[in-house]
């Protein structure tokens, strides 16, 4: 049943990921929470993201911002050890009440961005990426912190959609190796994660075909809207435990 549950819950997320470029951990990740430990939950989702955003990279046809890409890259880095230590010690269900809250606020301070320019910001972007590695290791959630950077950047919706994946997909393979000095990588992790890649594949593909049907603003309002209901769900989850 909980392989079932994960499966469903990595098709929509991917779907969503597919629509936006990003979210599909903050959607995931409180879901999973209620119904896995979070290890499992965690490296099960990134090891599954891989799949996803190498997909996504390849089927979203836009240019990558190659600095802006390497500078994050770089700071998350120095954030992901640290978030390996919270996943070890943080107890479930303050995690699930945690990463609910982080989706909620993420998505209130992506609102407000809207009409702000990040990018002139001094540090704004070493900031963000070291948020979001901390983030990555320790909830799978690394894209709140980037998406949240981008979008008071002014991007378009495409670059905003490539420079997530191509980050994604770069810092999930960081993650793992991580996640085997410190002993968290099992078969039965992995396992859920490999039973879930054809179905992240037609999430994905649907998402990316329907992304092209979807206007900026109304793209936006459905991706934070997403993200604030699968947040409440999560601290409900943790409240009630």
């Amino acid at each position: 049943m909980d392989l079932f549950l994960f499966i469903l819950t990595v098709t929509f997320a991917s779907f969503f990921q597919g629509v936006t470029g990003f979210g599909s951990a903050v959607i995931a990740t409180p879901i999973a929470l209620t119904f896995l430990d979070k290890e499992t939950a965690v490296v099960a989702f990134i090891f599954s993201g891989i799949f996803l955003n190498l997909f996504l990279t390849k089927t979203i046809k836009e240019s990558l911002n190659k600095p802006m890409f390497i500078t994050l890259l770089v700071f998350s880095s120095l954030g992901m050890p640290l978030g390996v230590w919270f996943l070890k010690a943080l107890p479930i269900t303050t995690m699930r009440i945690v990463v609910g809250l982080l989706s909620i606020l993420f998505a209130f301070a992506i609102f407000k961005t809207n009409r702000l320019d990040l990018s002139k910001v001094r540090g704004i972007k070493q900031a963000a990426g070291f948020i979001s590695g901390l983030l990555q290791t320790s909830t799978g959630m690394s894209g709140p912190p980037i998406a949240l950077f981008l979008t008071g950047s002014n991007v378009s919706k495409n670059q905003f959609r490539k420079v997530l994946v191509s980050y994604f997909l770069a810092v999930n393979f960081i993650s793992l190796v991580l996640f085997s000095f410190a002993d968290l990588i099992t078969i039965e992790r992995l396992g859920f994660g490999l039973y879930s890649i054809p179905f992240i594949f037609v999430g994905a593909h649907l998402g990316n075909k329907t992304a092209q049907y979807i206007p900026q603003k109304k793209f936006r309002i459905i991706a934070l809207l997403t993200v604030c209901l699968t947040g409440i769900f999560a601290v409900y989850s943790g409240l009630k435990s």
